[in-house]
């Protein structure tokens, strides 16, 4: 117990237990108080009966002098402080792990795991709401419990959370991701390689395996090629059910020019199969390929195929977007946008 303790005790006596690694807080109501209200953790001045000077030196005035609201005050900054926390890391861990997600995608070649429009949605169904969730999370049973953090050197994410927050979220996201894309597009395409799903002009390629879709094109004065925006032939082999030891379904399409309501009714939205309309012998092909096409040298020497005339473009191709190729890659896609919403949401 002290008293008439001069200004320059009260201040001795702060900064001997900082010094002993203390977190000091200073209550005061007068002039003599000011000089160890500032140089305090935490100097807490009396609303009603403490002086101007008292309270302009303190980072907390008490406007009903009552102690009790000292400790109210300390449970709501923690509350603030963790909510931010939450907050924070909860941003830096799903925007990190979608980053890493494309990246990875980008470094292995297969097709995107989110696109543009789904990108949009993804950002205001878990980077909007669900944060506004935590911000007024109310504060944890244990909270006064807890001993002050180390302020000095201090950041909002500490290196624990660092380790055991972010760190494997980022690490698991886009393995799960990946996971479900690749398995999604194998299942449906036979391929997960995103120039393979693609396809080539190159001749014979869907025939050795290489690739899912063949185009073809022309030669300009150049003998440079110029490749058509739509495959003439694709082929994909399916796993209807998504079991990798049935017996796959072969889906073999060729060119054909048809009306956008024909595509929609005879369309299996499962495996992408058109079932017979897209058949070889329900098309112009079954005249043979050669009838069409011709094999051409480009200027390095690349044979690709070329359509013999004009009149060959009429055989049919077909649509870039939903061949069964392109349309087995947005099922993948769509397996591993789903695993990114509830990866995010569950978070």
């Amino acid at each position: 117990v002290w008293a008439r303790a001069q200004p320059s005790d009260k201040v001795a006596l702060v900064e001997s237990l900082i010094g002993q690694g203390h977190i000091v807080a200073m209550t005061g109501d007068g002039v003599n108080d000011a000089p160890a209200l500032k140089r305090a953790d935490a100097g807490v001045a009396m609303g009603i009966s403490g002086t101007a000077v008292s309270k302009n030196a303190a980072d907390l005035v008490l406007m009903d002098d009552n102690f009790s609201t000292i400790v109210e005050a300390v449970k709501q900054g923690r509350r603030i402080y963790n909510n931010t926390q939450k907050y924070v890391t909860f941003n830096l861990s799903i925007k990190a792990g979608e980053c890493l997600c494309l990246m990875s995608a980008i470094v292995l070649g297969v097709p995107m795991p989110i696109r543009g429009l789904q990108l949009l949605m993804n950002l205001l169904v878990t980077h909007i709401l669900p944060p506004l969730a935590l911000a007024f999370e109310p504060p944890e049973t244990y909270l006064m419990k807890v001993p002050p953090r180390e302020t000095k050197n201090d950041i909002l994410v500490s290196r624990i959370m660092w380790l055991y927050r972010w760190l494997p979220f980022v690490i698991c996201m886009p393995i799960v991701v990946l996971s479900c894309l690749t398995f999604g597009t194998w299942t449906s395409t036979g391929y997960i390689d995103g120039n393979e799903l693609i396809g080539s002009s190159r001749i014979i390629i869907v025939q050795e395996g290489l690739a899912a879709c063949e185009y073809a094109g022309y030669l300009d004065a150049r003998r440079e090629f110029i490749e058509d925006l739509e495959p003439f032939h694709c082929r994909c082999t399916s796993h209807p059910t998504g079991n990798i030891f049935s017996t796959p379904l072969v889906i073999d399409q060729w060119g054909k020019q048809v009306s956008e309501l024909e595509r929609e009714t005879t369309l299996d939205p499962w495996t992408g199969s058109y079932g017979t309309l897209y058949n070889l012998e329900n098309t112009a092909w079954s005249l043979g390929a050669s009838n069409f096409l011709e094999p051409c040298a480009d200027h390095a020497g690349v044979e690709r195929w070329c359509w013999r005339s004009e009149e060959s473009v009429l055989a049919g191709r077909l649509p870039q977007a939903s061949n069964c190729a392109a349309y087995g890659a947005q099922l993948g896609q769509t397996m591993s946008y789903v695993a990114i919403h509830v990866g995010e949401i569950l978070t």
